[in-house]
């Protein structure tokens, strides 16, 4: 949505892994260095990249990215034991949790643990073909220092099996205990707004918030005000579309929504201009009462 990377990719004809001799696959003090952050914000431990090495090691290997749209060759992670070691969780405990995947530049993005169960996803540390990461996107973004990516051909495609980049932090998370707050309330099931949620939920929260829950590459749509209290509606769907007949910028277009779709995701906008949650004026209320 507004400010949000693309996510849509080209299927590569055939994709390649190479493997290298095994006295290549090191990385720099500054590499290890890096840490990353598991569990609950209040009680995240932070874990350097050079200690998940140490414990599961480290892998060399090329294959096509979906983002830079070529083959990429990557130093990397395997992240399924890194997964279950953080959280002592076994297979079957992994099979009904998600995990809420974190990146500095405010995206945030749910994955499923059946997903990780594949056995494909791998934090990528270092870029083996540009010491510093090679930029992506047209934003021209580091997707550094951690980069989460899938190596399987068949896991190409960027809205089932997401690619966060910049990644900091994991937590185990449900959908309703990470974004309660865009839930709307009192609506019927098979509404114009119901429907316009499951659509935000699923093309739109990864970057964008509402009430201050989703993520933050994007404005927040909410508060202190709803993007239909300053946007006529027209726009608004018209943006959505094609956001590039607005201004340049990150933001993917949606040309494949119908007119419907757009109609039931301004609904869904308009139920929440009622429903508005704004943790920052929440606690300036206390401290102004307070005083």
């Amino acid at each position: 949505m507004f400010g949000c990377t693309g996510e849509t990719s080209k299927e590569p004809a055939s994709p390649k892994t190479t493997q290298p001799k095994p006295e290549e696959v090191a990385l720099s003090d500054e590499r290890r260095s890096v840490t990353l952050k598991f569990g609950k914000e209040e009680t995240a431990k932070s874990v350097s990249i050079g200690e998940l090495v140490d414990a599961h090691g480290l892998e060399s290997w090329s294959a096509y990215d979906s983002y830079y749209k070529k083959e990429k060759s990557w130093k990397s992670i395997r992240l399924l034991p890194v997964i279950k070691s953080m959280f002592k969780l076994n297979a079957e405990q992994m099979r009904t949790k998600s995990f809420m995947m974190r990146a500095s530049d405010g995206y945030s993005v749910l994955i499923r643990g059946d997903q990780l169960l594949e056995d494909d996803a791998y934090l990528a540390v270092e870029d083996n073909e540009h010491p510093d990461w090679e930029l992506v996107g047209e934003q021209k973004a580091n997707p550094g220092p951690v980069y989460m990516i899938w190596k399987k051909p068949e896991h190409h495609d960027l809205h089932a099996w997401p690619r966060p980049w910049q990644l900091a932090h994991i937590e185990i998370a449900t959908f309703e205990e990470a974004y309660a707050k865009i839930i709307p309330q009192n609506i019927e099931e098979d509404s114009l707004a119901a429907k316009g949620f499951e659509l935000f939920k699923h093309n739109c929260v990864r970057c964008h918030a509402v009430n201050r829950q989703g993520g933050r590459l994007g404005p927040e749509l909410n508060v202190p005000q709803n993007i239909t209290e300053y946007r006529p509606e027209e726009q608004i769907k018209a943006y959505i579309k094609n956001p590039l007949t607005f201004r340049y910028g990150s933001m993917p277009a949606f040309e494949q929504f119908e007119p419907e779709e757009l109609d039931a995701i301004v609904a869904y906008f308009k139920v929440m201009r009622d429903q508005k949650f704004d943790p920052a004026s929440e606690s300036e209320s206390d401290t102004n009462s307070d005083g």
